[in-house]
């Protein structure tokens, strides 16, 4: 196996020089051998739930019961994510590198992982490639006053806002994968399951019959969360993402709340100044989004 030979040439001295390294799959029969930490962000429980859902991207060293654990991020087909990685030095790489495998035999062009995950292994992280591909900036507005000037033409009936129906997820995706860069497109799984999702709503934009925008949102008792705004290039400057926004705060007053929230790329300066104009302040708070790219070959290994 590749990842096997690999490790032995990186680390010839290295515990595993006993025998060959061996990453296997990672069955549930296989978890009462594996070896998790205190501060595994997966629990027993919650990690055979994951390997249940994802057979095909959890693997582990049953010499040493090392194990990394991957998933399809934010149900993407394209883009993985490493979910947890629990290994020593020496098993790193051989983990890393057949996780890889999987992804780009599958299609993937580029892996991610969760802040937790980049916090514990940082350094190795960086070694092999991986950086920031976003940092994500959250802002709070305080109160459900609306002061900002609409443009005429969200006001003259050339915009139409409506409650999403199912038949339409087609539109909305069009829609967000023309407003957002790669990264960020969602899937149509993703966003079924997010529509089936208590307290959620999502709304449809038409700009003169066509479909140019959406927004969503989530209510948590008095708090309302934006999750989502999107506005097709063509209909840049139109004012219908002021429109939109607005709209979202009125459609949250009569569930009680008071106070908005939402994240957005700190990049993203269009979309910042748009909030800001709302009354939006930023919190303060932020974080990273890391990863790389997959060149269709392994993932590079340290060196």
């Amino acid at each position: 196996m590749w990842a096997g030979e690999m490790l032995n040439k990186l680390f010839p001295n290295s515990a595993s020089d006993s025998g060959p390294v061996t990453v296997e799959p990672l069955r549930v029969s296989d978890l009462r051998q594996v070896r998790q930490s205190w501060f595994s962000g997966l629990g027993r429980d919650a990690l055979a739930r994951h390997v249940e859902r994802n057979p095909h991207f959890c693997w582990w060293l049953p010499r040493s019961g090392d194990y990394i654990a991957g998933e399809p991020w934010r149900q993407r087909s394209d883009i993985g994510c490493i979910v947890e990685l629990n290994a020593r030095s020496n098993a790193r790489d051989a983990l890393t590198a057949r996780l890889a495998e999987v992804f780009v035999a599958q299609g993937y062009k580029a892996v991610a992982l969760g802040f937790d995950g980049w916090q514990e292994y940082a350094s190795y992280y960086a070694s092999i490639g991986f950086n920031s591909l976003e940092r994500i900036v959250y802002y709070e507005k305080p109160n459900m006053q609306l002061s900002y000037q609409l443009r005429a033409e969200a006001v003259d009936g050339a915009v139409t806002i409506e409650r999403l129906k199912p038949e339409e997820m087609g539109s909305l995706i069009a829609v967000d994968h023309a407003a957002f860069p790669w990264l960020w497109w969602n899937s149509r799984e993703e966003m079924m399951q997010y529509l089936a999702m208590d307290n959620v709503s999502i709304y449809l934009a038409r700009y003169q019959g066509q479909p140019m925008g959406y927004f969503s949102y989530t209510v948590f008792d008095k708090w309302g969360h934006l999750d989502r705004i999107a506005v097709d290039p063509r209909a840049q400057g139109l004012g219908l993402g002021a429109a939109q926004l607005a709209r979202a705060i009125s459609e949250m007053r009569p569930y009680g709340v008071q106070r908005v929230t939402l994240s957005t790329q700190a990049t993203n300066a269009r979309s910042r100044k748009l909030y800001e104009g709302f009354g939006f302040r930023l919190t303060g708070e932020s974080y990273h989004i890391y990863g790389k790219m997959l060149d269709g070959e392994k993932l590079k290994v340290s060196s």
